[in-house]
């Protein structure tokens, strides 16, 4: 059991909750690689916006999962339906972080600052893989 080391079980458990976070950041991220590569935008400009009717997404409906959520699916300006992929991908790239910083645990040897890193490279790493298989299905639809 993780538990039986130098690393208190709070720490245990708010790390992977800030892990999870960051994850589904990042999955906001390649969301937007998803959806702009194919199409030959750029990733940077312009801002977020509904790829329907152009409005720019307010910093407050952007954030990862509770932003589709809070607009119930939909565009606030135009009423258009907001893909679910948008979450479900933010949601998994959360989640896979978690995971991955599950299993680089065991390797850090009680060293906290040892599992942080290993958590975020190994999570860098799988949204790499995620993200260039996500760009490559083209899975985000208008």
């Amino acid at each position: 059991m993780p538990f039986e080391n130098n690393i208190p079980f709070e720490l245990y458990v708010f790390f992977l909750i800030w892990i999870g976070l960051i994850g589904s950041i990042v999955g906001s991220f390649l969301n937007v690689l998803a959806y702009r590569i194919p199409r030959g935008m750029n990733i940077a400009f312009p801002a977020s916006h509904c790829p329907k009717c152009g409005a720019k997404i307010r910093p407050w409906h952007n954030v990862p999962v509770f932003g589709w959520i809070i607009l119930r699916g939909k565009c606030k300006d135009c009423h258009e339906p907001i893909s679910p992929m948008y979450p479900i991908i933010e949601a998994l790239t959360g989640f896979f972080w978690v995971l991955a910083s599950m299993f680089v645990f065991p390797m850090a040897n009680n060293n906290f600052t040892l599992w942080a890193l290993y958590s975020i490279g190994a999570g860098i790493a799988l949204s790499v893989v995620w993200g260039a298989i996500l760009v490559w299905m083209n899975r985000i639809k208008d």
